[in-house]
């Protein structure tokens, strides 16, 4: 099941932080930009692998999308499971048939 993990970013330096006294040393004179970001609770360093920005996806798909595989036919294997069983959740999300 995935999860939301806050990442806070040096925006001059692109450095990735788990927490915000992190992000604050790094950056000197300039903002902390902060994400969200939906991470599988498989990995142990969340910033190191697969994840989807909440901000470009939506809380809900991107919850989603970090949960599915990245081979392509396990990927479309579950979307095929999910249009099956919930039709109206893979709309809500955006996915179709040629998903």
């Amino acid at each position: 099941m995935a999860k939301l993990v806050e990442r806070f970013i040096c925006p001059v330096c692109k450095r990735h932080s788990t927490n915000e006294p992190e992000a604050l040393k790094c950056r000197n004179s300039h903002a902390v930009i902060k994400e969200v970001w939906a991470v599988s609770e498989q990995y142990k360093e969340p910033w190191k692998n697969k994840a989807c920005n909440v901000a470009h996806y939506g809380e809900e798909r991107a919850l989603f999308e970090a949960d599915l595989p990245d081979d392509i036919a396990k990927r479309k294997q579950k979307i095929a499971e999910l249009i099956d069983t919930d039709p109206e959740k893979c709309r809500r999300l955006g996915y179709t048939q040629k998903s």
